[in-house]
């Protein structure tokens, strides 16, 4: 039996296990907090029934906590013959595709990348122009159908959801 542990060693052993002890239980909070919740990975899939929807109509629905714009174009809609200039056409590439394999239907994270505002659609053309447009009442931001910025201070477009896909009237976004 002759395996004895000197006093020292044991008090150290002991403090270093209830030191272990106590820091995966402080840190345990901690990465509990970093995870997503439960709310968000709710809404982290969004899925959008356009059947019934018109040209240029819009449906709103909640995704990652912000909301998503579903607009449908008309059948052969040109881009091109908008009739606004865009400051930078960063979503016009983006979207020619989207369009073409999803009916014409794109979604767009509604949120002004200003300032953070929900900008309105107007869909019978508004501020000016002679198309449809997306308007930040809050410091005057205009984007294109598309997401585009024209006029004001927003200084990007509007975010394209990387994963967009259409399955029967289903688009599920996410």
């Amino acid at each position: 039996m002759g395996d004895k542990i000197s006093r020292r060693k044991f008090l150290g052993r002991a403090t270093g296990t209830v030191g272990g002890i106590g820091a995966v239980c402080a840190l345990y909070p901690v990465a509990e907090s970093l995870q997503p919740s439960k709310d968000a990975m709710s809404q982290s899939i969004a899925k959008v029934d356009i059947s019934g929807m018109q040209d240029f109509d819009l449906k709103s629905v909640p995704f990652k906590g912000k909301p998503l714009f579903v607009m449908k174009f008309p059948e052969g809609y040109d881009l091109k013959k908008w009739g606004g200039k865009a400051k930078e056409s960063t979503n016009y590439e983006k979207i020619q595709p989207i369009l073409k394999r999803q009916k014409n239907v794109v979604a767009i994270i509604g949120v002004c990348t200003h300032l953070g505002c929900i900008p309105i659609w107007e869909k019978h053309s508004g501020q000016g122009y002679k198309a449809p447009i997306y308007y930040c009442p809050c410091h005057g931001g205009v984007y294109t159908p598309w997401g585009d910025n024209i006029y004001g201070p927003p200084p990007r477009p509007l975010w394209l959801p990387k994963k967009q896909k259409l399955v029967g009237n289903i688009l599920t976004v996410g």
